[in-house]
């Protein structure tokens, strides 16, 4: 699972996707709290999606990502840091604490 570093919880992040319009990419966001998720959040979208901003609820400690793509590859950016690459069809987990 790649690690991403940190964000902080007053700022938030931003997250993006960069794919051909052909390419559908589905974000699932695990926020855990006290070694639990404590919420699930959903999302797919075909093509690229512009960065949009998500804010992180009081006590969250770490967010596992899972991204899956089909029709083809993905960039998965978050807070213009180095873009993760995620293939054609598989699933992949990024983690990243928050402070």
């Amino acid at each position: 699972m790649p690690y991403i570093g940190s964000v902080t919880q007053i700022g938030g992040y931003k997250i993006g996707v960069v794919a051909p319009a052909d390419v559908t990419t589905s974000l699932t966001w695990f926020y855990i709290r006290k070694d639990r998720v404590s919420e699930v959040e959903s999302l797919t979208h075909s093509g690229a999606l512009p960065p949009i901003s998500k804010t992180i609820a009081t006590n969250v400690a770490r967010i596992v990502l899972i991204v899956a793509t089909q029709g083809g590859g993905a960039l998965i950016t978050i807070d213009g840091g180095n873009p993760q690459e995620v293939s054609a069809n598989p699933d992949a987990n990024i983690v990243f604490d928050v402070t």
